[in-house]
């Protein structure tokens, strides 16, 4: 009956519309999803949902499930709409919608308000989706072009028309910039650092092809978003959520982090994360990788486990032990393989907060390669959420727990190949 009707919707979508209208009604119960979570029920149109923030009503005030740790700004805007398991991706764009801003910015939800399509606001309801619109980050990323390359007036509107990327010119005074655009000699664009080494693993564009600019710009972005999330960090974590957990990572022989907090193994190495939770309450534990092919993906969600797991504090009579141990095995993927290089870096983020809360709106796909259509993502929108935070130094409260506190820890671990690898 429901495949006749049309009924399409991922277990995701499903999920993260009944965890909302859960938590609203009863806030310490958190159901959690486990398997693929992109299949849909009863037919192929996957509902997008990580790409939308949700609504919630508490007290009588609207909020939304995002927030600092997902790079929420004060008067960022959303369209909000109803949700709808029958909704297909290619009316999202189309449907009538109420827009709201945000007011006020917490841990990890924010206070909205609706600036147009409603009056009073009374029909919305928890659940409802919310698309972003504009976003008010006071940082970008500053784009050189290089001499050979000319700062053209469509080169400046091309980088200026991003939300992520800030165009400068090599005559001007200027602030340092993030990343540079060269032309080499088989009349190809590269994008390399600060320092002038070429972006491993990213594509040159040749620059006769049509939409060559487009397609460089759309590099640039992704890998702006993708350094936004390696840098996120809370600096308004209150001094109590600092000495709540530990994380130790051995590899197979024990061996640590070394000085310069790198941990180097070998190709098909197991390393294993140690999380312990010092505190009398839960703690909630997200894990991402930042890997070498400018790709983010959740380690819990991408093996068809849930967005995070909860860490109970040790308690022997509930037979709780305080920790986690979470075994991850070390590639080289094979595109790095293919240009030769021996030897490649994922930096694992670590996400630790107080409360339950989904960070899949930081996934990225691989950029893509020369043989693949550069498009933009479909989670350009939510890209929005990925700026670099600009927060306040610590408040005088930083002292006691917060419902909304939140924490990150970054890992690099260095995979190396060698004649013998683990198997």
């Amino acid at each position: 009956m429901a495949a006749k009707s049309g009924f399409h919707s991922s277990h995701e979508s499903v999920y993260h519309y009944l965890r909302t209208k859960c938590h609203a009604s009863h806030s310490y119960q958190n159901p959690m999803l486990f398997g693929d979570r992109a299949v849909s029920f009863l037919g192929d149109v996957r509902f997008p949902s990580s790409d939308l923030a949700e609504i919630f009503i508490s007290e009588g005030t609207l909020h939304l499930n995002v927030g600092r740790a997902h790079g929420v700004f004060k008067d960022d805007e959303y369209d909000i709409f109803p949700y709808d398991p029958k909704m297909r991706i290619q009316s999202f764009t189309k449907m009538a919608s109420v827009r709201i801003k945000v007011d006020i910015v917490h841990g990890i939800t924010s206070d909205v308000v609706v600036t147009q399509g409603s009056s009073s606001g009374e029909e919305i309801r928890t659940g409802w989706k919310a698309r972003p619109l504009t976003h008010f980050s006071a940082q970008k990323a500053h784009v050189n072009l290089a001499s050979n390359v000319g700062a053209s007036k469509d080169w400046s509107v091309a980088l200026a028309s991003s939300k992520f990327l800030q165009p400068i010119s090599e005559n001007m005074e200027s602030p340092p910039y993030s990343y540079q655009v060269n032309m080499n000699d088989h009349l190809e664009y590269e994008v390399s650092d600060s320092l002038g080494n070429r972006l491993i693993n990213v594509p040159v564009i040749l620059a006769q092809t049509a939409g060559a600019m487009a397609n460089v710009v759309r590099i640039l972005e992704h890998v702006a978003k993708f350094k936004s999330i390696e840098i996120l960090e809370n600096r308004l974590m209150s001094s109590w959520l600092e000495t709540a957990f530990t994380v130790n990572i051995f590899d197979s022989q024990q061996q640590t982090l070394d000085a310069s907090g790198v941990l180097e193994v070998r190709a098909n190495e197991v390393v294993n994360f140690t999380f312990r939770n010092l505190s009398h309450r839960p703690l909630y534990l997200t894990i991402y990788d930042l890997t070498p092919a400018w790709q983010i993906q959740g380690i819990f969600s991408s093996g068809g486990g849930p967005d995070y797991w909860v860490i109970q504090p040790e308690d022997k009579a509930k037979n709780y032990t305080g920790q986690k141990n979470i075994p991850m095995r070390m590639v080289i993927p094979e595109e790095i393989k293919q240009r030769g290089l021996t030897e490649c870096d994922d930096v694992m983020k670590l996400f630790v907060t107080t409360r339950p809360t989904s960070f899949a709106a930081l996934n990225l796909p691989k950029i893509k390669m020369l043989d693949e259509t550069l498009s933009r993502n479909k989670s350009d929108d939510l890209a929005d959420f990925l700026a670099k935070l600009a927060l306040p130094h610590r408040g005088s409260d930083v002292d006691r727990p917060h419902d909304e506190d939140w924490a990150t820890r970054n890992y690099i671990i260095r995979t190396k190949a060698g004649d013998k690898e683990y198997r």
